[in-house]
């Protein structure tokens, strides 16, 4: 077995592992919030629905920065995520048509070691790319796990996040 399959392997078993832990989730758990402690940092500001936009958006950068010379950029995401917020079935469409797009633009590599750009403007093997993207989806299942079985449903949608994203990213060559 070639590592491009290995890679291609694992990538469809940490999605598939993700999809597990959104598995029965309706939107009002997706809405509950944990706010970090101070000093802490979740990537997201404590929703799940947060949580499968900030993987999707992952998917979109990673791919897009490294394989496909930026077409999508970070303003891009920032702009898609507001128009459907909060919906959560808008968020897991979103979260399929990432992985979708992420899977289209590494599975034809041939060269593993060549480098390759992150959305910081970083040079990485392209391995690093497509495993760091892959153990990303398995990190965030295992919080999304961890924030259902601890937050209760909520009546009222998270807070939008458009503003922090465009904070947090809009320094960066990829905004």
């Amino acid at each position: 077995m070639r590592d491009i399959d290995v890679l291609k392997l694992e990538a469809d078993a940490s999605y598939k592992e993700l999809l597990l832990s959104l598995e029965g989730l309706d939107e009002r758990q997706a809405w509950a919030v944990q706010l970090p402690r101070e000093g802490e940092y979740m990537h997201t500001e404590g929703s799940i629905l947060s949580e499968v936009l900030h993987v999707a958006g992952g998917k979109f950068l990673y791919g897009s920065a490294a394989y496909r010379g930026l077409e999508i950029r970070w303003r891009d995401i920032v702009a898609r995520l507001e128009e459907f917020w909060p919906d959560w079935p808008s968020a897991l469409a979103y979260l399929q048509e990432a992985q979708d797009y992420w899977l289209a633009t590494w599975t034809d590599e041939v060269d593993l070691e060549r480098a390759v750009k992150t959305f910081h403007d970083k040079e990485w093997p392209s391995w690093k790319i497509i495993w760091t993207i892959n153990h990303h989806d398995s990190y965030h299942a295992g919080q999304i796990q961890m924030l259902r079985s601890i937050l209760p449903p909520s009546e009222l949608p998270p807070l939008p996040e458009g503003d922090q994203w465009r904070k947090a990213c809009q320094t960066l060559p990829s905004w």
